[in-house]
């Protein structure tokens, strides 16, 4: 067999060739004749192929420009546009009651679901009653009544914060980064009223604790990760560690939790 391979390698990656063409030329005239989606409106390089929106979302003035493109479509085909190969965007309130009714779940683009390469966690999730189903174990955590029970534990995290403001920055100068400041805040509030302890975050010099600049940096790679989460899909995350010291912070954080929350199982 590997005699055969080295021998004919020229006409095997000829062929190869030709079946990838004849695939990518199959696919492109389907979805622009034959797919559901096919007659309506919209660029049909759009229609053709989801490297369109990844080359707005990622490349054009450094990403994140798709929702402009958006824009611009809708002025240049009407409120009903094909933006890629399987979504159509509405730009009428008037169809919000239809696409989205109160009595018809509505599950989640199949797209979103490995962005993170965490596709088992509750905000990924697709179908929508398994994502109700894990919404509501979480639910009561943040219900009124339970932020209520842990008002106590949130006016200190707010009490801390203004001590913070009052001591270290008042009459100094020193701006304030306001992003920094909020995440350790909302990192704090959230680890309080789940596990019942203080993190705090917010004593980190100038708020900038590793773990919420971890997230909010990994957070302006969403867009790349969106289009790019095949290439990591079903590798282990913890093969990146080595290679990226926010996403190391971010699943020793995630290491921590698990092991919170194996501990508060077995109290159980």
């Amino acid at each position: 067999m590997i005699d055969f391979i080295r021998e004919n390698r020229t006409a095997l990656a000829i062929y190869a060739s030709i079946l990838l063409c004849g695939y990518v030329f199959g696919l492109v005239v389907y979805r622009l004749y034959f797919h559901p989606l096919a007659n309506f409106p919209g660029p049909k390089i759009a229609a053709a192929t989801q490297w369109y929106e990844t080359y707005f979302d990622t490349v054009k003035k450094g990403g994140g420009q798709f929702t402009f493109e958006i824009k611009r479509m809708h002025k240049n085909y009407g409120p009903i546009v094909r933006i890629n190969p399987d979504e159509l965007h509405i730009d009428d309130r008037a169809y919000y009651e239809v696409v989205y009714p109160c009595n018809k779940p509505v599950d989640k683009f199949e797209f979103f679901a490995h962005q993170f390469n965490m596709p088992d966690t509750v905000a990924p999730t697709c179908p929508a009653a398994l994502h109700r189903s894990r919404r509501q174990a979480l639910a009561p955590m943040f219900s009124r009544s339970r932020v209520i029970e842990h008002g106590a534990g949130i006016q200190q995290v707010i009490d801390r914060l203004s001590y913070h403001l009052a001591n270290d920055y008042s009459g100094t100068g020193v701006p304030v980064i306001i992003c920094h400041m909020w995440a350790s805040s909302v990192t704090d509030i959230i680890i309080s009223i789940v596990f019942g302890e203080p993190s705090h975050y917010l004593d980190a010099p100038g708020f900038a604790n590793p773990f919420p600049l971890a997230v909010h940096n990994i957070s302006v790679l969403t867009h790349t990760l969106n289009h790019f989460a095949f290439m990591t899909r079903g590798i282990p995350l913890s093969w990146f560690k080595p290679l990226w010291s926010d996403l190391r912070c971010f699943l020793n954080f995630r290491d921590t939790l698990e092991a919170k929350i194996s501990f508060l199982m077995r109290e159980d």
